[in-house]
């Protein structure tokens, strides 16, 4: 594997000379401008594999370690999504206790204001029935 990056390094640094020869044997102005826009990609795709494939090699160094942090990894995911359910779930029992809480209170409060208004109701009777009963003292005391 190592030869063959190496025979690959050095058949694109023979290809890096070519296209330098190039460059400096074209008298076209465009066509120069084209071949160094080249020889840009040229280089930028070598440095790209030669990324790739110490990312590769690193990897197959790794390969245990990188294992390990994967499984790692994924035991906290799943630990996270455990955490994450149990926490829907609270707020789905905080949600129907709120619920259950909120009933009551509103059938107390409809209870109490219709207690209210009948004791409303009830005391503007008895003060209209006082008013007249008031009235008929009056009356009655005039009259004597």
């Amino acid at each position: 594997m190592i030869e063959e990056t190496e025979n690959n390094r050095r058949a694109s640094d023979k290809l890096q000379t070519d296209i330098d020869l190039s460059i400096a044997a074209e008298n076209d102005p465009r066509q120069r401008a084209l071949l160094i826009i080249l020889q840009s990609i040229n280089r930028s795709l070598i440095a790209n594999t030669r990324a790739t494939q110490d990312t590769a090699e690193g990897l197959k160094e790794n390969g245990d370690n990188f294992k390990i942090h994967l499984s790692n990894f994924e035991k906290h995911a799943i630990n996270e999504e455990a955490l994450m359910n149990k926490g829907r779930g609270a707020w789905w029992v905080l949600t129907i206790a709120l619920t259950i809480a909120q009933s009551f209170v509103i059938y107390a409060w409809r209870d109490s204001k219709f207690e209210l208004d009948a004791m409303k109701a009830e005391s503007r009777a008895a003060s209209i029935l006082h008013e007249k009963m008031q009235a008929r003292i009056e009356y009655l005391e005039k009259a004597k």
